[in-house]
């Protein structure tokens, strides 16, 4: 049996296809690529960021390694604000004094507060249904009651900062005075109260020394070294003022909000043991990450000086 062969026939290649698929191909790269800075780029924040920062390293491998951390941050800073661009996330990141550093050495460093010291205390602020978020905005800078913004260096002194910062804000809502009261004064005094320097403490043992000392000193008289001593050096001469006494806040935001909107700037603990705290920058309601007093994270912590806004 004779089978004929069927007739050569020339295929004509589909560039209109082929060229589809490279331009869905090409533009996938890009959309990839485009939370990624380039090496030149990563180069030039790095000299930035060191000369901003002052930083030095030990080493040439030091700095290699802290080069390193930092190009990983970079890449992740990129990769959330094009996030935040396109309003995935509320809030940016960007380069702070940590982005040479990993969340876990940040976290060793600067989270103080520490919650299993606490004892349930007896006094505890609860909202009113009828008055929680009665104030639209309620900044407290802007009425005086803040000092400017401090630095705990690498001392997990958190507790100090936030307990002075809420006793600053009532001093002046007593007096009509702002005063920078001394965290040093704490560091150093208040280790029978269950605190211990810069390997944390709580703000209720802060404000306890406060009340038993019958005061506490400026920050003038008493300055911060961001290093642990048990030698108390408060003098009454520099008595800034005293503490009669302390409310705890329930955590949820509907007691935090009534807090903030009646009393003033308000002394609270945050899980901040996430990449999102340690390279915040601006913007609203970190809510990507562990939340106020939540989980067993390692905690930090804050002043509340306000509701709405950043």
């Amino acid at each position: 049996m004779h089978i004929s062969p069927k007739p050569f026939e020339l295929q004509r290649p589909d560039f209109a296809g082929n060229m589809k698929s490279f331009i869905i191909l090409a533009a996938c790269v890009v959309a990839a690529l485009a939370g990624v800075p380039s090496e030149s780029e990563i180069k030039m924040h790095w000299e930035g960021f060191k000369v901003t920062h002052g930083k030095t390293y030990a080493n040439a491998v030091e700095e290699a390694y802290r080069a390193k951390v930092f190009k990983e941050n970079a890449i992740r800073i990129a990769k959330h604000n094009d996030r935040y661009a396109t309003g995935e996330v509320t809030f940016k990141v960007g380069y702070n004094q940590y982005a040479d550093m990993h969340t876990h050495e940040v976290t060793e460093k600067m989270n103080g507060f520490r919650m299993e010291l606490k004892t349930p205390s007896v006094n505890v602020h609860k909202a009113s249904n009828s008055s929680v978020g009665d104030s639209q905005k309620v900044d407290w800078r802007s009425k005086g009651y803040v000092t400017p913004v401090k630095n705990q260096g690498s001392c997990g002194s958190c507790w100090s900062f936030s307990a002075t910062g809420a006793l600053e804000g009532q001093l002046f809502k007593k007096n009509g005075k702002l005063v920078s009261l001394s965290e040093q004064n704490l560091v150093d005094c208040s280790w029978n109260y269950g605190n211990q320097g810069c390997n944390g403490g709580l703000m209720d043992s802060a404000f306890k020394y406060v009340k038993a000392n019958k005061g506490i000193d400026t920050e003038s008289s008493y300055p911060y070294t961001a290093k642990s001593s048990r030698k108390c050096k408060y003098t009454t001469a520099n008595n800034a003022g005293a503490n009669t006494g302390y409310t705890d806040v329930r955590a949820t935001e509907a007691d935090l909000l009534d807090a903030v909107e009646k009393i003033g700037p308000v002394s609270v603990a945050i899980d901040a043991s996430n990449w999102s705290f340690q390279m915040y920058s601006s913007g609203n309601s970190i809510r990507q990450g562990p939340g106020l007093l939540r989980g067993v994270g390692n905690r930090r912590a804050y002043l509340a000086y306000g509701l709405g806004g950043d």
